[in-house]
Parts: structure tokens; C-alpha cells; sequence
């Protein structure tokens, strides 16, 4: 069964996985077993980097001076910007530079920013929300403990998105200029396993 086309850009742009099938609208990601076994080869345990302090620090420095690679730019450097920017700024202040650094990183690799590819608002606001509650019982470890343990938690899986809203909203332009909430159920629903404050507070 192929893929639509949105399904294939998600994964592209967020995780690096190279597809270029299109089809019908998805249901459920696992009705695609080959990018599902994609998803799941790329989150698992043997396949994933630990990233040491050096190592972050120069992903955050490249990234942020336009100087990182796309080919570097994986889910799992996604994740390490979103732990790294939370665990130094309140989501306030997080999610303006996740903007702009995003944005200005994709247009120095030359991905465009425009209604169908590049920058997401909801995409970004989601990981930023996890990795943010994510660090509530973990904000004791070192920064490289945070961003491993986060990769590797049930938490960081590339696919999470998705089982919060379904690609044909979450790939609407709205979606990605615009938060929107999740249409298959509450992200509160996922937050409460942390504690504390929910995605409204």
C-alpha cells in the first residue's frame, strides 16, 4: 500500500526517511509497513546515538550558526533542540527560538518555508510541550542524560504525532503556521503520565 504524499513529507522533513510514494489518505500508520518498519528500525535501542555533551553542544551551535548539515538534521537532533532549548528556557521563550532557528536553518539548506514543506508550528509546539513535561522527572540529569534518556523513552518515538492527530489535519497549512489542538484525543492525555501542569496550564 502506498503512502500519501503528507505522510511521506512528515517523515522526510522531521526524521530523514526518503520515500517517494503517494497515495490514499492514511488511518493508521501501521496500515504502511514498510515506513512503519522504517519508523520503528530508526527508534530502535541499537540504532540510536548517545550523544555526549560536546556532541550536543556542537549540534545546538551548528544548528543555531546555519551551519548543521540537513543530513544532520534526524528526529533525534530534533529532540535534542527541544531538550535542549526547555531545559534552559521556560516554553514561552522555547518556542520563538525553535521557531526561528528552525525556519533559518531550513532555508540555509535550502528547504523551503511555505505551506506544504518546512517549518510546522504544531509539529514543533508538540515537542516542545513532551520534551518540557518530559523533563519534570528528569530535570536532575545532565544535559546529555536528558536529550539520551529522551531519545530513548517511549516518549521521543518518531511516530508520536500521529497517534494524536490524523496526517491529513496535521498537514494542513493552518497546522503548520497555526497550533492546533489534536483531533484523534487530548495531548493532556499524554501529559498527565508526567505530573504536574497539562498543554493548557
Amino acid at each position: 500500500m502506498k503512502a500519501p504524499r503528507n505522510l511521506n513529507l512528515y517523515l522526510v522533513e522531521e526524521y530523514s526517511i526518503r520515500n517517494s510514494d503517494a497515495g490514499e489518505p492514511l488511518e493508521e500508520i501501521e496500515e504502511y509497513p514498510e515506513i512503519y518498519q522504517k519508523c520503528h528500525q530508526m527508534n530502535s535501542r541499537d540504532s540510536m546515538k548517545n550523544y555526549t555533551e560536546e556532541e550536543i553542544s556542537s549540534l545546538i551551535n551548528r544548528f543555531e550558526k546555519r551551519e548543521l548539515p540537513k543530513v544532520e538534521w534526524t528526529h533525534e537532533a530534533h529532540l535534542v533542540v527541544a531538550i535542549w532549548y526547555c531545559s534552559k528556557h521556560p516554553l514561552e521563550e522555547a518556542l520563538p527560538l525553535a521557531r526561528r532557528n528552525i525556519t533559518a536553518h531550513n532555508a540555509s539548506v535550502g528547504t523551503p518555508n511555505t505551506d506544504t514543506e518546512g517549518y510546522h508550528e504544531t509539529i514543533t509546539r508538540f515537542w516542545l510541550l513532551v520534551a518540557q513535561h518530559f523533563l519534570k522527572s528528569h530535570g536532575d540529569l545532565s544535559i546529555a542524560e536528558r536529550c539520551n534518556a529522551f531519545i530513548r523513552s517511549e516518549y521521543g518515538h518518531s511516530k508520536l504525532p500521529l497517534e494524536f492527530y490524523r496526517p491529513e489535519f496535521l498537514f494542513t497549512p493552518e497546522a503548520r503556521h497555526h497550533w492546533q489542538e489534536p483531533d484523534i484525543r487530548p495531548l493532556n492525555s499524554l501529559l498527565k503520565a508526567f505530573g504536574g501542569a497539562t498543554a493548557r496550564d
